[in-house]
């Protein structure tokens, strides 16, 4: 059984201001954080994660999910909102900062 190294500190640090997402594993590694967040899909704890590891990996780790979970359609339209509006604001700072 090959074992995931325990996330370092600064991401350790991050995970503490978002309590009860892994509550069972305090070292569990990003990604299932990640993907315990995303079916509460409280969206400024969605934007702090794009923040922290970038919209891609917040995507990324979504299309994952549903490709893993029955999620409703209803409920996967919502999450999927809340999505690229994180994904549209990213591109508008981009923007912004390269003029």
């Amino acid at each position: 059984m090959v074992s995931t190294p325990p996330p370092s500190a600064n991401r350790r640090a991050f995970w503490d201001l978002h309590p009860g997402l892994v509550w069972s594993n305090r070292n569990a590694p990003d990604d299932a954080f990640i993907s315990a967040a995303l079916p509460k899909n409280r969206f400024l704890q969605l934007l702090d994660i794009a923040r922290e590891f970038g919209p891609e990996r917040l995507r990324q780790q979504w299309r994952r999910e549903l490709a893993e979970d029955d999620i409703p359609e209803w409920f996967a339209a919502k999450i999927e909102e809340n999505l690229q509006i994180i994904e549209q604001a990213k591109a508008r700072a981009d923007a912004a900062a390269a003029h």
